[in-house]
């Protein structure tokens, strides 16, 4: 018994024609596939081509990026050797001292416009016997001599109505043997006045 495992129409018969028959089936198979394998073959060779360009381009580049970056720590560490710490500090310093010093001005008080200021508003017949002032606690103590009462009423108010005063305090009032008017009048200022 001869078991065939191959069905009968696919057996090849034992004739030369045949052989060369299926040759040219499979060769007019691969004709149609040839112009479309042949496009795909090349955009594959020219794609591996950008990527290997690319790889080596990207290799160089990254060594270039290497040596700079060495380049770069070398030069750093020449820098850093070549720093002045005391002239460093000695700037440091002198920075400090500009800033103190634009703080002084800034809350400076011109003490003369204080003077000028007691000047223009004192009546001409009020004299100022002795002056006093703590211009932390922004007030001023003046012991003062009017020819009369009516003249002492007048140097308040025209201590009042003045914007540079805030407050004005009156006090012992008397009168001397000349027969002036004597009192103490306290006065607290703006002092806005008399900075710069």
């Amino acid at each position: 018994m001869d078991i065939k495992l191959m069905p009968k129409k696919y057996e090849q018969k034992q004739g030369a024609g045949q052989q060369v028959k299926m040759s040219r089936d499979s060769f007019s198979q691969i004709t149609k596939l040839a112009p479309k394998a042949g496009f795909w073959m090349a955009s594959s060779i020219i794609l591996l081509i950008i990527i290997i360009v690319a790889c080596l381009g990207l290799w160089g580049y990254q060594d270039s990026l290497i040596k700079e970056k060495k380049s770069l720590t070398v030069k750093l560490e020449d820098l850093g050797s070549q720093r002045d710490l005391d002239l460093e500090a000695n700037f440091t310093e002198l920075n400090k001292g500009i800033e103190n010093l634009k703080n002084l001005l800034k809350n400076h008080i011109r003490s003369s416009e204080l003077f000028a200021m007691i000047e223009q508003l004192t009546l001409a017949q009020v004299q100022i016997v002795s002056f006093g002032a703590d211009l932390s606690q922004s007030s001023l103590s003046l012991d003062v001599e009017a020819v009369d009462y009516k003249t002492m009423a007048k140097q308040l108010v025209v201590f009042k109505e003045d914007d540079r005063v805030k407050e004005v305090i009156f006090s012992e009032v008397g009168m001397d043997v000349d027969g002036r008017v004597k009192s103490t009048i306290g006065l607290e200022l703006d002092l806005s006045f008399l900075k710069p």
